[in-house]
């Protein structure tokens, strides 16, 4: 099921959604250099590839794994109404139309999945603090700005507003685990312009970004989509985070597509290539 377009779809796959740990593996080096991000900074980033089924439950264990507090997602703060009544009441509303939150839940674009939605009432019952970063940003063209100018200008100004709202989030006991499209969490400027995870970086120096690395598979991006081999050399029966030449990698075998609403509203793309960028163990 890679794809539903009616509430009542959403809310059956997202309570038959399987929680069960996937057996997270961390390599003691690995554990140290995100131990020491969370006792400088409070943060730990994580880059990921949207739409993998698996990623909700490896959210959890890495969640458990580091004792932390929190986590924010690259959802936008619209959205917590109606996540709030998920979470409280177990009912998902549909969204009105011609609204953002329903631009939100049905672009389809693979940040919000139903194991994310299976995932949220767990995580709040344990006191997890939940932030939403994501919002609208940005003015449009201004005088003599190229539209390329423009791009990446509102690229940047909309990083700069999710790594703000990290930064103003309550405390959380233990760190905070931020989770956001692996273009995001780099942590020096890209031709895509300043990500949030290097204004972070000039913040709080010394945070650490995981970057997920994913073997051969599927994921769901505005349609299903297919992943070649991202592990060459590397035999990973199990999820695994490791410390290579210097960089945190989430090695994550056998992706799974998850199972994204989306719905073909007026005026959103139907489908492209994804944008990602992918570490090569060797």
């Amino acid at each position: 099921m890679p794809s539903v377009d009616t509430i009542e779809a959403l809310n059956a796959a997202a309570q038959s959604f399987d929680t069960t740990p996937l057996g997270l593996q961390v390599d003691a080096d690995a554990e140290a250099a995100v131990r020491e991000s969370l006792r400088r900074t409070a943060l730990v980033l994580l880059g990921e590839i949207h739409g993998v089924a698996q990623t909700p439950v490896l959210l959890g264990e890495l969640i458990a794994w580091f004792g932390l507090g929190g986590i924010a997602l690259e959802w936008n703060e619209d959205l917590t109404p109606w996540l709030d009544r998920w979470i409280t009441h177990g009912v998902l509303a549909d969204p009105t139309w011609g609204g953002d939150p329903a631009v939100e839940v049905w672009g389809g674009d693979g940040r919000l999945t139903a194991g994310h939605l299976a995932m949220l009432p767990l995580w709040a019952d344990t006191g997890l603090l939940i932030t939403l970063m994501d919002g609208m940003t940005g003015t449009p063209l201004r005088r003599r700005e190229s539209v390329e100018w423009m791009e990446r200008r509102l690229w940047s100004e909309r990083d700069a507003a999710m790594a703000a709202r990290v930064l103003a989030a309550p405390d959380a006991p233990g760190g905070r685990l931020v989770v956001a499209g692996n273009l995001h969490t780099e942590l020096e400027p890209t031709p895509a312009g300043d990500p949030m995870g290097a204004q972070l970086a000039r913040q709080r120096p010394g945070v650490c970004s995981i970057e997920c690395v994913y073997g051969p598979g599927q994921f769901y991006n505005l349609g299903p989509q297919r992943l070649g081999d991202r592990l060459p050399g590397q035999h990973v029966d199990a999820p695994r985070l490791i410390l290579h030449q210097g960089a945190l990698l989430l090695l994550v075998p056998s992706p799974r597509e998850a199972t994204v609403p989306h719905h073909k509203l007026p005026g959103l793309p139907q489908g492209r290539e994804p944008v990602t960028r992918q570490t090569h163990p060797a």
